[in-house]
């Protein structure tokens, strides 16, 4: 578990990130707003001049595979992220879930911390991939991943594109 802090990350690499919401509020259990987490990871992605090579949205978390063209601050990309992701579902209706993301008066989503790991292998890549794909079924969201329309699985599995651009061409990034 990592708090925002600076953390520089040099291409070539590939990082897993997983971001959970305040409380583990299932705040994304609502299609419109797990939808919204989803076109903000690729406007993030894009500002940072980022490949998502992998996603999904879960109820009461994001978790991603990015690898960046350039030396990037992993904190300040994520806090880019939180913060494009907050504006945009604070702005919509939250029903039931609108008292539990409050704090001290103020709206607040996502949890400080976040996990990441650099992905070294194209074996570690793969579990990575299938663990991130398969998490919705496994979770009783879906019977398969490309069901799970808030994930990259229909990207890789059906070859049909998903919400937000998903790289598949890794060579680029050497993995082992």
């Amino acid at each position: 578990m990592t708090f925002e802090r600076k953390l520089i990350l040099k291409p070539p690499a590939l990082i897993y990130i997983r971001v959970p919401v305040i409380d583990l509020v299932p705040v994304f259990q609502m299609d419109e707003l797990a939808l919204e987490a989803v076109l903000q990871l690729g406007n993030a992605a894009s500002q940072y001049n980022l490949a998502t090579v992998g996603y999904s949205i879960l109820p009461s978390y994001m978790q991603a595979l990015v690898a960046p063209h350039e030396d990037f601050d992993l904190s300040e990309f994520l806090y880019t992220y939180k913060w494009l992701s907050s504006r945009a579902v604070i702005c919509m209706e939250l029903g039931k879930f609108a008292p539990l993301l409050m704090r001290k008066g103020k709206f607040k989503l996502w949890m400080r911390r976040y996990d990441h790991h650099t992905i070294t292998s194209n074996t570690q890549f793969q579990k990575r991939l299938d663990y991130i794909h398969n998490d919705p079924v496994e979770k009783g969201l879906a019977k398969t991943p490309p069901d799970w329309r808030f994930s990259s699985a229909g990207d890789w599995l059906l070859h049909r594109d998903g919400y937000i651009e998903v790289e598949k061409d890794l060579d680029w990034i050497g993995l082992e």
